[in-house]
């Protein structure tokens, strides 16, 4: 008698689109997750749908569901206008810096991991 999962599922073409759902964060320990997505994958299949698409993210869930990574592209439209150009160079800018500094913290930890340290020996 009480709400333990939702989802909010759109639909288009065949397809049917996870896009954002939520748990009882009390109720984990029931699977209410789990059990949803395999009702609703099922309610797919009885509509005829092609696809159950979960959309983007590697979250582990997806993978007990054996969801199939798939590759995606992003557009991004800006207008012709000063301002809309100055906000889209902002925008590039924000995204490359991000970028770089993910990539120099995956390079320091991968210097930690692989950094050696002597130990004393206690013979």
């Amino acid at each position: 008698g009480q709400l333990v999962a939702t989802d909010y599922l759109l639909s288009g073409q065949g397809v049917v689109y996870a896009y954002q759902g939520g748990i009882d964060p009390r109720r984990l320990a029931l699977g209410p997750g789990r059990l949803l997505a395999v009702a609703e994958i099922r309610q797919a299949i009885a509509e005829g749908r092609e696809a159950f698409d979960l959309l983007r993210g590697n979250e582990p869930f997806k993978a007990h569901l054996r969801a199939q990574p798939r590759a995606t592209i992003d557009y991004r439209v800006a207008g012709d206008g000063l301002t809309s150009r100055v906000r889209h160079a902002a925008w590039l800018a924000r995204r490359e810096a991000r970028h770089w500094i993910r990539q120099g913290l995956q390079l320091a930890d991968d210097a930690r991991r692989f950094t050696y340290t002597p130990t004393a020996n206690h013979a």
